[in-house]
């Protein structure tokens, strides 16, 4: 192999563009280093290092020692050191796991992952993607992906904590993978909240998404649906890694559907005499949440109050405390406790 050949296919493989065959190759390289993990970092000089070193390794197990023979020995001690280098390398790769252990993540499960982002500063950092959806990265927060997005789908790896505002896209789904946990959306906006140590978050501000676990290989970019949940604007799902269980609750602040403030929602927010039904059904379409009454009958009692220009729960406070009522958050609904007016 020539040098440039070697380089070639080096520079695939680690954008993930080579053949199965050229995978094998390069992953039998990989056991000729002494420190692989100091090429973690893909930066160009260390891609120089690290193609001067293999290229080193191998022409060493490869080129015969420099002593004088006859041609037809000398041929056969070149075939032989190859066909001990090619054995050796197959038994080890036969023998291990598929990739080199410092790059399962980054080459293979990630294969054109060579973006990186990591926010060491203490505020927030704006990112944007190949595709124009925007990205806040919180401090101490990581996020991967690739130069160019693929034909059908839109791959990005969290680490920490950040704000997504997707650019719509029906043809490409956009997802999110954070530990075992994927978010997959078409366009929106969210929040994902992830501690190794604790659970994780996903908060909808628009739109919709769906949240599931992965199922089988850790790596794989093509997961299966397993446990998942959907939620919708101002609703969270919560993974709790301890149980590996999801639950769905409202966020702490939940707040008007950006297409209802734009029709100026808030004006309609005044009140006299009016049933509580209709009253409670303007505060479910501005939302898009659901309001039950445990006491159906409550929805025949007249409201007369000011509610505009207030948040979603003192606005309930209001209603609650006119008509003796009560209201607490059960999942994604809202529950109205009390007889009411009666």
């Amino acid at each position: 192999m020539s040098k440039i050949h070697f380089r070639e296919t080096l520079r695939k493989y680690l954008s993930g563009e080579c053949s199965d065959k050229e995978k094998r190759i390069v992953e039998q390289w990989y056991q000729l280093l002494d420190n692989p993990e100091r090429f973690n970092n893909y930066s160009e000089e260390n891609l120089n290092l690290l193609e001067a070193e293999l290229w080193g390794k191998i022409k060493a197990r490869t080129v015969a020692p420099p002593v004088r023979i006859s041609g037809k020995v000398y041929i056969w001690t070149i075939a032989a050191s190859v066909a001990v280098f090619l054995v050796s390398g197959l038994y080890i790769f036969l023998n291990r796991s598929s990739t080199p252990a410092f790059l399962q993540k980054e080459v293979l499960s990630e294969k054109n992952l060579i973006v990186r982002k990591n926010n060491d500063k203490s505020r927030n950092l704006k990112v944007v993607l190949p595709d124009k959806s925007g990205i806040l990265l919180e401090p101490g927060s990581e996020i991967r992906y690739p130069e160019k997005f693929d034909a059908h789908e839109r791959n990005v790896y969290l680490s920490g904590n950040a704000f997504f505002e997707v650019t719509p896209d029906p043809q490409k789904p956009f997802k999110v993978y954070t530990g075992d946990v994927v978010t997959k959306v078409l366009g929106t906006s969210f929040w994902i909240k992830n501690d190794p140590k604790m659970n994780i978050e996903v908060s909808v501000i628009t739109g919709k998404v769906t949240v599931f676990k992965k199922e089988g290989n850790a790596d794989s970019n093509d997961p299966k649906i397993k446990d998942g949940v959907i939620i919708t604007a101002n609703q969270k799902a919560t993974y709790h890694i301890e149980n590996m269980l999801f639950t769905t609750d409202l966020i702490p602040q939940p707040k008007p559907i950006a297409e209802k403030v734009a029709d100026g929602f808030d004006t309609e927010m005044k009140f006299y005499d009016t049933p509580l039904t209709e009253v409670f059904k303007k505060i479910e379409n501005a939302y898009g949440l659901e309001i039950i009454l445990e006491n159906e009958n409550v929805g025949n009692c007249p409201f007369t109050g000011d509610l505009r220009k207030l948040d979603l729960f003192p606005r309930l406070d209001i209603i609650c405390a006119s008509l003796h009522l009560s209201f607490e958050v059960r999942g994604t609904k809202i529950l109205i406790n009390g007889n009411g007016c009666q």
